[in-house]
């Protein structure tokens, strides 16, 4: 015996003329059955059985015991002698926990317990149902075998979903040996969720044919039929719609929590650098102040003298560590128009001096001329800290580009108009280890040179003006480049997020 698979029911092709009961008296088959009341389910097994049962054929139910009892019931009442037909052995009710007790091995539908228990059930039913014929004088014709299986229905329920679908395949399997016709029903509630959707699909296409849920099998005529289907297209295309739109909303609350969490870390350290400038600058200056004039004093000898500028040095590198954290914090006047060609050739003209010593070449591009409204001591703070690393990244020179354009980018789910600056470099490159927490604070790529705040620091900057940055760093052509993109939005966009 063969099943052939059924695919999906084409909702752009006219609907069929209620071809549901075709399928009652195959002699082969795998018909699976959708629906919501268990009355309708009832109904359906009557008719599907009962015809089986009234022509002397052979029956086999495996089902829940609410069920078996309701499909007798409706079989009495269609006329059929269900104690006749259970005595001569043609009609097998079966319990679907008990059953499924018999073919199941740790946990998953064990295929040669399914054979053998389903398969000798098939075999004696038919062979009952050939003695009954035989001893009714009737002309001997194979008899065929119905049956309805309930026990994928109760995987799928307890969240089993592929040993249920499995069961399904093992069904299609004991099909190529014994000859019978099958029918399998779920519950429509079953697949309520998103993540059914697939599985749901698996199911139909290990059955011969699919019969839906009786909102659609119930109407009448085909224009019904049709009409039921576009309102099934419309309400699946207005669902998806809202999933996507929740799913939008989902990550734009995602986003702004961690904005949130970003702005109070930020302000936090805020109030924690204004501290620190107060209570740690003033004695700073002094102390470098007096170490200045030690340090040619002529009671030193050389060695004291080298101990003195060591000492000079790493005061310097604290006073670098308060005032770059006082640079992540502001509360002063309003933020004003900034020409970034202006604080860019400013920068570069800082490091001029150390970019020579390097053997650095600059190439700048500047494609833009638009101005920010921003902080011109935070912004050019912005892009001291970018250029000196891309400067300490090439200790044996490279080429160290500069360039600026108009551009735009979706943030927080908007899209922006403003300004892109890219600083890229030729020298070392970011290591692995640190790509994913180079942003965040006291992450360094320097070792002990690096205070691992001028990044922390840039970003909080840049999205405070309602910007971004990010890098990228790898090897191109054989050559290690390390590229930093800064967007600015510039206009209403600027004012929106400055605001």
């Amino acid at each position: 015996m063969s099943i052939t698979k059924a695919s999906m029911l084409d909702t752009s092709a006219l609907a069929p003329a209620a071809p549901w009961r075709e399928h009652d008296n195959d002699s082969h088959g795998h018909v699976v059955q959708f629906y919501s009341e268990d009355r309708s389910l009832i109904e359906t097994l009557g008719h599907f059985i009962g015809s089986a049962l009234g022509a002397g054929d052979a029956a086999i139910v495996v089902a829940t015991e609410a069920h078996r009892q309701g499909l007798a019931e409706e079989l009495k009442a269609r006329g059929v002698d269900v104690s006749s037909a259970i005595e001569q052995g043609r009609y097998v009710p079966l319990d679907a926990v008990e059953t499924m007790a018999q073919i199941m091995l740790d946990g998953w539908p064990d295929e040669t317990r399914f054979a053998n228990h389903i398969g000798g059930v098939i075999s004696r039913a038919r062979l009952a149902a050939e003695q009954a014929k035989g001893s009714n004088g009737s002309l001997i014709i194979e008899p065929r075998v119905v049956a309805f299986g309930e026990m994928v229905a109760l995987l799928w329920a307890e969240g089993k979903h592929p040993s249920a679908i499995r069961l399904e395949q093992l069904w299609n399997d004991l099909a190529k040996t014994h000859s019978f016709s099958l029918r399998c029903a779920y519950p429509m509630g079953g697949f309520h969720l998103q993540e059914h959707s697939e599985p749901f699909l698996k199911i139909c296409t290990e059955h011969s044919a699919v019969i839906p849920g009786e909102s659609y099998t119930s109407l009448k005529s085909e224009a019904d039929r049709l009409r039921n289907i576009s309102q099934l297209q419309q309400k699946a295309q207005a669902l998806e719609a809202e999933i996507e739109q929740r799913k939008e909303a989902q990550e734009s609350l995602r986003q702004r929590e961690i904005d949130l969490r970003d702005a109070e870390q930020h302000a936090a350290m805020g109030k924690l650098a204004a501290v620190i400038a107060h209570e740690i600058n003033n004695p700073l200056e002094v102390i470098a102040n007096v170490f200045f004039m030690l340090r040619d004093h002529p009671s030193l000898d050389e060695s004291a003298r080298g101990l003195t500028r060591i000492a000079e040095e790493e005061i310097s590198r604290v006073r670098h560590i308060s005032n770059q954290t006082l640079a992540f914090y502001r509360e002063s006047e309003k933020p004003i128009s900034v020409s970034l060609n202006q604080v860019l050739d400013a920068v570069l003209d800082i490091y001029a001096r150390p970019l020579k010593l390097h053997g650095i070449e600059v190439e700048k591009n500047y494609g833009s001329e638009r101005e920010i409204l921003a902080y011109p001591v935070e912004i050019r703070q912005v892009f001291v800290n970018l250029i000196g690393n891309a400067l300490q990244a090439m200790p044996n020179g490279g080429l160290l580009r500069v360039g600026m354009h108009d551009s735009s980018e979706t943030i927080q789910g908007s899209r922006r108009t403003g300004v892109r600056v890219n600083i890229s470099d030729t020298g070392v490159g970011v290591p692995e280890k640190c790509r994913d927490r180079l942003f965040e604070p006291f992450v360094t790529t320097k070792a002990e040179k690096g205070t691992g705040l001028g990044l922390w620091v840039s970003r909080g900057i840049v999205q405070k003006l309602g910007g971004s940055i990010r890098f990228r760093s790898g090897k191109i052509g054989g050559k290690t480049r390390t590229s930093f993109s800064v967007f600015i939005p510039t206009g209403q966009d600027a004012l929106e997020s400055v605001s």
